[in-house]
């Protein structure tokens, strides 16, 4: 195996041919590793459900001939994996992007400075931009206050962020990002694998390509999960000589070269057979590999000795520091030899990251195109010396010694059992089955066929038959017994625990992976302690790692389509911005086209916990629906939206306005019930007027009755009174006659 080009060579050396024992070494990676993918074809194969017949002759031939049942691959992995990709796709792809280099940040807290003064300042800049016609806010909307929502935007979370958001979210559905990533996670399920490239072509335009793990290229290095360490990364695709022809452009004697293998593919296929095929439709293609490697480029600094003179002006530094150039240097480097060993001159020298490409077409040095410098590299603001990174990212699973055990190779032997049994199964259903009818030819007459015994025994219910030697055809007696015989051909006794089998498999499979169908399902409010919560739960816990570490290269992949997206937008596709972003932060992207010199980075919500919390509140709102303390538009609101932080608005919105109304409830209430209340007081009043009323006459004619009858009993008095003295005088008159 040929070792990795020396980059530090001057660079006027770094040639085309330089360029071509990178690609040697990108060969030597595929025959190294062609290990490693054979593993990979025979497990996609596998997860297919391609089996060679040589593989399964132990089963489907007896004694070497075929048995009448057919062997059916059914694929039980497959269902599970699916599953785990359903659980990706439901879960949300939200990203935030944000600044992280010190610069941008330091930047974020002059801005917030700059719009506190702007709003101090407002009617003065607004006399400035409506009289004079200066807009020092560059078109920038002033907030009124910290309260203002335009204050979110503008400072704390900074107009180059909002752009960048921007151009990420209109990315996610337009390169169709999630459907790509979920193909990423069936490789990585079947492969331990995911590998992939953010493409830009010359006029800027971005794309995001899935690759098979099978013609990936790379470095592995111990612990390096991502690939950021491998120092060469590339791909090989498969490729007809028209599209070579219309995609690269090729010298005379290539394009000539070309056009003969198509004519002649015979007389190269012998010396390149691994790179010029027909492929499984029987068309003629060749192999196209594309690499990137990670070079540096020398930054060299002549200092000179000063004279006496200068030394008087300034005597802090005995040298002179001038930039030299490469290409002087290496003109005259015999000259800066000799000149540094007098000790006149001493050359400084640092190194600053670079990447370069070349393409190789048809497994040929002679055609190898594109060597250069890669276009658009980006470096990061902090470390200028340092570039961001290269089209192709990539994500080594659950490696552990150098050797990746896939979640697929967790549950390949189960499956493959799983087909075992059923093809037993099977070929024990399609054997002849029920009750058989046995006949004795010996007693066959001579005149006689088994069809004509047969048809009497139908149609007339009995059968004649001679036990003499004479008259059957093997002239030999024959007992009564042995001319029927009935033979019961059921079901073997391995049938019922062949059965069983099979359902003990796919438990063991959900124990073995971790995928069982609790995770189809829902978690109703009422188990949430139940064993089928706790199956869920462990399930989910038993493969989050597998999602984690997915979210992660995910993470890292985003990051690079928007350091790739916010070059082009910055520079070369503004009439495509002002579509998506608006006019406002379009002209602003367009009077700071620094903004394309910034790197960012992608935070990625955390899946696992959105779901639960997803599921969680599903559940609490199924009870606020029924106790009427969420509305049903709410509720849909909050079904749509794919992030925590606009589900978090949804609900505290839908609780503001429940709480809203209720207040306008109690506020009502309380009016009706004051009203009720002076109703019922008014009403009282009244009736203790007219109750007063009543007992006033009730007294007066009291009164009235009372010295009425006092009257009478005051008439009755006097009158016996004058009775009495009446009677008394007649009396005392009669005494004094005596």
């Amino acid at each position: 195996m040929t070792s990795f080009p020396d980059q530090t060579i001057p660079e006027s050396k770094k040639t085309i041919e330089w360029g071509s024992l990178h690609a040697d070494y990108g060969y030597d990676l595929l025959r190294y590793h062609d290990r490693r993918r054979v593993e990979l074809d025979e497990l996609y194969q596998s997860f297919n459900g391609v089996k060679t017949p040589a593989s399964i002759k132990y089963l489907t031939a007896t004694y070497g001939k075929k048995n009448r049942s057919k062997f059916i691959p059914y694929r039980a992995h497959k269902t599970k994996i699916q599953l785990m990709i359903g659980e990706f796709l439901s879960r949300p792809l939200a990203a935030t992007v944000e600044t992280i280099n010190r610069d941008a940040k330091s930047a974020k807290m002059a801005q917030m400075d700059y719009w506190y003064g702007a709003m101090v300042a407002k009617p003065e800049l607004e006399h400035l931009k409506n009289k004079v016609g200066v807009d020092v806010t560059e078109g920038a909307p002033i907030p009124d206050s910290e309260e203002d929502p335009l204050w979110d935007k503008l400072s704390p979370k900074d107009k180059e962020e909002s752009i960048m958001q921007v151009i990420l979210n209109e990315q996610i559905p337009e390169l169709d990002l999630k459907k790509k990533f979920s193909e990423g996670v069936l490789n990585c399920a079947i492969g331990s694998v995911i590998y992939s490239k953010i493409e830009r072509n010359e006029e800027g335009e971005t794309d995001f390509i899935n690759i098979d793990p099978r013609n990936a290229i790379y470095e592995e290095i111990e612990g390096d999960n991502f690939l950021e360490k491998s120092p060469i990364m590339g791909a090989r695709q498969w490729m007809t000589v028209h599209d070579v022809l219309r995609r690269y452009k090729l010298s005379d004697t290539q394009e000539k070269m070309l056009k003969d293998i198509a004519a002649n593919p015979g007389n190269y296929t012998k010396s390149f057979g691994s790179s010029i095929k027909y492929n499984s439709a029987g068309g003629l293609v060749v192999e196209v590999m594309h690499l990137e490697w990670k070079s540096v480029k020398p930054i060299r600094f002549k200092k000179m000795k000063k004279t006496a003179s200068q030394i008087a002006r300034d005597n802090e530094d005995q040298y002179i520091t001038q930039d030299l150039s490469n290409e002087v240097y290496d003109k005259s480097k015999d000259y800066f030899d000799k000149e540094i060993e007098k000790g006149n001159m001493q050359i400084e020298t640092r190194w600053r990251e670079t990447m370069y490409e070349i393409t190789r077409i048809g497994g040929m040095k002679e055609m190898d195109v594109n060597f250069r410098e890669a276009y658009f590299l980006m470096r990061r603001v902090d470390d200028p010396t340092r570039i961001i990174g290269g089209s192709y990212t990539g994500y080594l699973c659950n490696t552990v010694d150098g050797k990746r055990i896939s979640l697929f190779q967790e549950m390949e032997n189960w499956s493959n059992i799983f087909d075992v049994t059923m093809y037993k199964i099977l070929k024990d259903i399609n054997r002849a089955n029920g009750k058989v009818l046995g006949y004795n030819l010996a007693t066959l007459g001579k005149d006689d066929t088994v069809n004509d015994v047969m048809y009497n025994a139908i149609n007339d219910g009995f059968v004649t038959y001679d036990t003499s030697a004479t008259g059957n055809q093997h002239a030999r007696d024959v007992s009564l017994g042995n001319i029927l015989q009935e033979f019961d051909m059921g079901l073997s006794q391995s049938f019922p625990s062949l059965i069983a089998f099979k359902n003990d498999i796919l438990a063991m499979m959900d124990r073995m992976t971790g995928i069982n169908e609790n995770r189809e399902g829902q978690i109703s409010a009422s188990a949430t302690a139940t064993n089928t919560n706790s199956a869920i739960q462990a399930s989910r816990t038993i493969t989050e790692p597998f999602f984690y570490g997915i979210y992660l290269y995910i993470s890292k992949t985003l990051m690079k389509i928007v350091e790739s997206t916010k070059v082009t937008w910055a520079f070369y596709k503004l009439e495509k911005g002002e579509q998506i972003l608006g006019t406002s932060k379009w002209n602003y992207l367009k009077v700071t086209q620094e903004l394309g010199f910034k790197d960012y980075g992608v935070h990625l919500q955390d899946g696992g916990k959105y779901q639960e919390v997803r599921q969680f509140m599903q559940s609490m709102m199924e009870a606020s629906l029924n106790a009427k303390e969420m509305r049903p538009e709410d509720a849909l609101k909050f079904m749509l939206s794919e992030t925590f932080a606009d589900q978090k608005a949804v609900l505290e919105g839908s609780w503001a306005k429940i709480k809203e109304f209720e207040q306008q409830n109690n506020e009502a209430q309380m009016q009706n019930q004051q009203a009720m209340q002076q109703a019922q007081l008014q009403q009282q009043i009244e009736l203790a007027r007219e109750d007063r009323e009543d007992r006033q006459a009730h007294d007066l004619q009291k009164i009235v009755v009372t010295a009425d009858e006092q009257i009478r009993i005051d008439d009755n008095k006097g009158t016996n009174k004058i009775i009495e003295q009446t009677n008394k005088s007649t009396l005392d008159s009669e005494n004094s006659q005596f």
